[in-house]
């Protein structure tokens, strides 16, 4: 696949690559959420907060992170942010999402995955 395919407006599945903490991205990915209005909105964060995921619509005071850790069957301890700030992509794509009605999704590993993977190699 070729990137004019892989960004076809028209696809069944538009796919936007963003630069974390990018103010062109962030307000370009909120216009193409407003303007194409989809039912789902795939974000890159922690997959298993999908269920608290409501909290983050919340009155907040931007910046806010979500700290993801684990700790280790050797007592190692390891963690991850994943902050947004209002020009952040990630935290327009949900205030997108959440303005046209999609439903929004966190789609990367669970920190505890990725942590476990770094472990091993």
């Amino acid at each position: 696949m070729n990137l004019t395919e892989l960004l076809r407006l028209d696809a069944p599945a538009v796919f936007f690559p963003v630069l974390h903490h990018s103010p062109a991205a962030a307000r370009l990915v909120l216009q193409l959420v407003q303007q194409m209005r989809p039912a789902f909105v795939l974000i890159e964060g922690p997959d298993d907060f999908n269920s608290q995921l409501a909290e983050l619509t919340l009155p907040h005071r931007l910046p806010i992170a979500i700290y993801s850790f684990v700790r280790s069957a050797d007592g190692s301890r390891h963690g991850a942010y994943y902050p947004f700030c209002v020009y952040s992509p990630e935290w327009q794509a949900l205030v997108g999402a959440q303005a046209v009605g999609a439903e929004a999704r966190f789609i990367d590993l669970p920190w505890a995955d990725v942590a476990d993977e770094r472990q091993a190699s």
